[in-house]
């Protein structure tokens, strides 16, 4: 009874060694190592893959615009082509439950750097939120689960509107300020002159 015992043990552990080889063989297969070419904004890149430029759109997200009234577009730009540039290893990962490119064109892949998915990083910042899933993507739990998480602790895209609201009456005063003082010298140096 110890020996079968012993040989199921055997074949189990055999069989969790030929999986994980499989399951690493296909992971690294799907996995496309890159070059950045250029930083667009903070949910679409440029990079070479063999010897190709292709601009790539981040899957399962979306960051605000550059030219948009949003400022987190700006912060969204400038974190992504950060980490991009500081990336010691960048690799863009198909998802089979996504289209291969969008109407125009654009590659749609999950995008590592260093071993870090970026999409996770700017939905956990509230620099982007989770959008365009049009089927059940690989990482679409996480991304939402840090969207969650972002908006209750009011991060990024997701703070308060009160404090926006609060941030430009403070700007509006400061301005104000600014302009009365100008106005009171400009008033000041034409009574000097009369």
């Amino acid at each position: 009874m110890w020996l079968s015992f012993m040989k199921g043990i055997k074949l189990l552990i055999s069989l969790v060694i030929i999986f994980t080889i499989v399951a690493w063989v296909y992971a690294s297969a799907n996995k496309e190592e890159v070059i950045l070419d250029s930083c667009i904004d903070g949910d679409t890149a440029r990079f070479i893959l063999n010897d190709q430029s292709i601009k790539v759109r981040f899957l399962a997200i979306d960051a605000p615009k550059l030219d948009s009234d949003n400022p987190f577009g700006l912060i969204a730009s400038e974190f992504t082509c950060r980490e991009l540039h500081h990336a010691n290893r960048i690799e863009l990962i198909a998802d089979s439950q996504a289209s291969n490119q969008d109407r125009y064109g654009h590659f749609l892949r999950f995008v590592y750097v260093d071993g870090e998915l970026l999409q996770l990083k700017l939905v956990e910042r509230g620099y982007a939120e989770v959008a365009y899933s049009f089927g059940d993507y690989k990482y679409n739990e996480i991304l939402l689960e840090a969207k969650q998480k972002a908006q209750s602790q009011h991060l990024g895209m997701w703070r308060s509107t009160d404090n926006n609201l609060i941030f430009v009456i403070i700007a509006i005063l400061v301005i104000g300020v600014v302009l009365f003082l100008i106005r009171t010298d400009v008033s000041k140096e034409k009574k000097k002159e009369f």
